[in-house]
């Protein structure tokens, strides 16, 4: 009878998840991986509607088969992501370089993988770029991991300043 409660209550919390997550979120938040996206405009919403108020946008640059790139998410970004840490602090999100998929760009309008590549001087990866919900580049990009132990201390700080960016009247 115990057993069978906690399963129902595990069913109510996971359901309740589900269903007041917005679409952005549904794809891997049950998994720890960042959500990869297509639609920027959708996650721009999400970024200037959050209940805790507005939020900056990380986009994480990654590329199949990049290395440097796995490394960066399973030692880091996934993590990050799958702790509920930074929820209040900032929307965490991923573009893969090989999904040649129709994009759709902050301003609502179709774009390209390319187009994105250029917009954000993307040249390697791994590179994160920090963006308001207009997209508009309020940090300086982080381009890989160059020293592990600091990696996360020096994310954090680029967080909180572009958190309070987003804020400002």
């Amino acid at each position: 009878m115990i057993q069978r409660r906690h399963f129902l209550s595990a069913i109510a919390v996971l359901t309740t998840l589900l269903y007041s997550a917005s679409p952005m979120a549904w794809g891997d938040a049950l998994s720890g991986h960042l959500p990869q996206i297509h639609n920027l405009a959708e996650v721009g919403k999400s970024a200037a509607e959050h209940p805790a108020g507005k939020l900056p946008i990380m986009l994480y640059f990654s590329a199949p088969g990049c290395p440097y790139c796995l490394r960066m998410e399973e030692m880091f970004l996934n993590p990050m992501y799958a702790s509920g840490r930074y929820q209040q602090q900032i929307v965490m999100v991923m573009i893969s370089l090989g999904d040649q998929r129709q994009f759709i760009a902050f301003n609502g309008e179709n774009t390209t993988i390319n187009a994105l590549r250029q917009q954000y001087q993307i040249r390697v990866t791994p590179t994160i770029v920090i963006v308001d919900s207009h997209g508009e580049t309020l940090t300086e990009p982080t381009i890989g991991v160059i020293n592990p132990d600091y990696f996360v201390t020096e994310l954090e700080e680029k967080f909180t300043a572009a958190l309070t960016k987003v804020r400002q009247p």
